[in-house]
């Protein structure tokens, strides 16, 4: 028998993706994956080919979620659908101008051993009974698992109901951290399960509580708290006095609408274009799809307010700088301009 693994490190519903083809009689299909899957996607369409008779094509562009689905470039190909893998659908996003996009969520191929000892960890050192449970649509099925483990410790385990973004309970996202924040007020700190640093900050941002994070792959954790928190808005505070700085010398100001299916808030863009003009600031809407400071910076832009996805300015605002750009959110502008108050700081969820 052909050994079929085509991403050796995630589990693919494979068989359930090639049911759907069939049972949708697609014929013509675009296969979208984001980077850490694409070595995978020669053997994964071959078999689709070799097992529906549908032809597909491979989206080669950068894929940073579901947000981010190639369903408009799809029908403008004549394509019939989009295999969109990785992630999962974000269930209030717009698609009337798109071909059908069909979500299949990936999970990663672990181990319990790492998840246990991480957890076990952070047993030993939270002194706190409740404690809330988060984490990426890849390690939604450690879950259950870590719900168990706590219990089983006897502490309190929580997991919150899905928001608009969302469409798992206890998921979080880079741009929505809504399920954890609907039992902030039943939790002493949270469990992040997953990699990296940008969702534990963004969490505690968010939550404004304690944040552990396990590593599933390695058990690893670290404890994020208020000095990381702390970082995070000094680098926000540094963003805000130079947006105003530039407001004072009467540089032009781009307010970014995103083109992207699940980023685009062009009624937020119009709202602060609108702020902008009222308090006399030279202004326009800049439409992007690959929002870039270089874009920005050879149409003379010297402050962007980003209304697509936040981690635009929240992640990249380094390279913002060595353009000559400053990146800020809405809510950023809002207290730039006096229309928010900077004790009332919060991350940028709002969709």
């Amino acid at each position: 028998m052909e050994c079929f693994d085509p991403f050796p490190s995630f589990e693919v519903d494979a068989d359930g993706l090639i049911e759907l083809i069939r049972e949708k009689g697609y014929r013509k299909l675009l296969l979208q994956v984001p980077e850490g899957l694409k070595t995978g996607v020669f053997l994964l369409s071959g078999r689709i080919e070799r097992d529906t008779g549908a032809l597909v094509l491979l989206d080669g562009e950068q894929c940073y979620g579901a947000c981010d689905h190639a369903g408009t470039r799809a029908r403008l190909l004549g394509m019939e659908a989009v295999i969109h893998l990785g992630h999962s659908d974000i269930p209030y996003m717009d698609s009337e101008c798109s071909t059908p996009v069909h979500f299949f969520p990936v999970s990663m191929k672990l181990e319990w051993g790492p998840l246990e000892e991480g957890l076990k960890a952070v047993l030993d050192r939270e002194k706190g009974v409740r404690l809330g449970i988060a984490s990426t649509v890849q390690h939604l099925n450690m879950i259950e698992k870590a719900e168990s483990i706590l219990k089983d410790s006897g502490r309190e385990a929580f997991v919150g109901k899905p928001g608009k973004r969302e469409m798992y309970p206890a998921q979080v996202l880079g741009c929505s951290f809504a399920s954890a924040r609907s039992i902030s007020g039943d939790v002493d700190a949270y469990i992040y399960i997953g990699t990296g640093r940008f969702h534990p900050i963004g969490l505690i941002a968010s939550v404004k509580k304690p944040v552990w994070a396990v590593d599933p792959m390695t058990g690893e954790v670290n404890l994020y708290g208020q000095d990381d928190l702390d970082v995070f808005l000094r680098k926000r505070w540094t963003a805000i006095a130079s947006a105003k700085a530039a407001i004072e010398r009467s540089l032009d100001v781009g307010v970014v609408v995103g083109t992207k299916p699940g980023q685009m808030r062009m009624e937020l863009a119009e709202r602060m274009l609108e702020a902008c003009r009222q308090e006399g600031i030279s202004s326009r809407i800049i439409v992007l799809d690959h929002v870039d400071p270089m874009k920005l910076r050879s149409l003379g832009i010297a402050l962007a307010v980003i209304t697509a996805c936040p981690r635009i300015a929240y992640d990249e605002i380094h390279r913002y700088r060595e353009e000559g750009v400053v990146a800020i959110t809405w809510n950023e502008l809002m207290i730039s301009i006096g229309r928010e108050r900077w004790a009332d700081y919060r991350f940028d969820e709002d969709w």
